[in-house]
C-alpha cells in the first residue's frame, strides 16, 4: 500500500489571526501546528477539511501546498491598492494561475502538476490549437532572476529555456 502526502502551510505577515480565528482554524484540524503567524497541517491519509482558498481571503498572506503525486500550489493574498486585478489576469492562465479578486485585495493562485504524458500523447500542430491565446506582457528584470525567484520558478516547474525565451522581450 502506497501511503499518500500531502503538505498545507499558510503564513500570516500583517494581519494574524485573532485567539476566536485560531480556535476556528483548530476545528479543521487537531494535528496542525497553529501559531499567531501560521498554520501547518501534514497529512498521510485524508483531505484537509478547509478551503484553503477562503483560508487565504479571511487570515492568511501565503499558502504552499504539495503532494507525493506531484501537485505544487503557492497563493499570494495581494493587497489590491499594490496590483490592480487586471494587470494580473493578463498572466491568468487556467491550469496555472487564477487570479480571485476581492473589494480590498487579491488571491494569486499558482499551481502544477507533475503528470507524465500518457504514451500516445503527440504534439499539437497549429491548426489544432483553439483560439487566439495572446502572450501576457514579459515582465521587466525576467533574464536575471534573483535567488527567490528562481526558487519560485523551480517549485513551479517553470523550465529555464521558456524562461530564457520569455526573457528575449523582457527590458532590464
Amino acid at each position: 500500500m502506497i501511503s499518500e502526502y500531502q503538505y498545507y502551510e499558510f503564513r500570516s505577515f500583517d494581519r494574524p489571526p485573532t485567539e476566536k480565528q485560531m480556535a476556528e482554524l483548530r476545528r479543521l484540524s487537531t494535528r496542525a501546528e497553529i501559531t499567531p503567524t501560521s498554520f501547518t497541517n501534514e497529512n498521510h491519509w485524508g483531505d484537509f477539511k478547509g478551503d484553503p482558498r477562503k483560508l487565504m481571503h479571511e487570515y492568511f498572506d501565503a499558502f504552499v501546498y504539495f503532494a507525493n503525486w506531484g501537485t505544487h500550489q503557492l497563493m499570494f493574498r495581494i493587497p489590491g491598492n499594490l496590483l490592480d486585478a487586471e494587470t494580473a489576469r493578463a498572466y491568468e492562465h487556467e491550469e496555472s494561475l487564477n487570479v480571485d479578486a476581492r473589494k480590498d485585495h487579491l488571491v494569486l493562485d499558482f499551481s502544477t502538476s507533475d503528470d507524465e504524458p500518457d504514451d500516445d500523447w503527440e504534439e499539437e500542430d497549429e491548426e489544432d490549437i483553439e483560439g487566439e491565446e495572446l502572450e501576457p506582457p514579459v515582465p521587466p528584470g525576467l533574464g536575471k532572476l534573483s535567488g527567490p525567484l528562481k526558487a519560485l520558478a523551480d517549485f513551479l516547474r517553470i523550465d529555464d529555456e521558456l524562461i530564457e525565451v520569455a526573457a528575449a522581450g523582457s527590458t532590464g
